[in-house]
């Protein structure tokens, strides 16, 4: 990845890829929870209005999440399993130096996990 937005941008595709659900600009569940865990994963690594630009939110939006993580967990359903993925997306992506080859490997997986 050549910068921080790029990065957050496979993250946030590859996450909606994996759950099987459309990016969508709305506040209904599940697309708040998913925004919400995706906020939360990323919110260690990279700069709040990075993130918030890629989501079209303010910065604010992503310390919300990240403040309401751990009552999320416990009280939205399905919310811990997207987190899960999020996180698993931003580990590997932010924590491994991504090679084409790599990217390719990584772009498979997600095509079977979609079968």
């Amino acid at each position: 990845m050549t910068n921080n937005i790029e990065a957050i941008e496979k993250i946030v595709k590859n996450t909606y890829c994996i759950i099987g659900l459309p990016m969508m600009d709305t506040r209904r569940h599940p697309q708040a929870q998913i925004r919400g865990a995706i906020f939360t994963a990323l919110s260690g690594r990279f700069k709040s209005p990075d993130i918030g630009k890629v989501l079209n939110r303010d910065r604010t939006m992503v310390n919300y999440y990240k403040g309401n993580h751990e009552s999320n967990m416990r009280f939205w359903k399905d919310y811990e399993g997207y987190y899960n993925i999020a996180e698993e997306q931003a580990s590997r992506i932010y924590n491994e130096e991504i090679k084409d080859k790599e990217v390719e490997i990584i772009d498979r997986k997600i095509e079977l996990l979609l079968r």
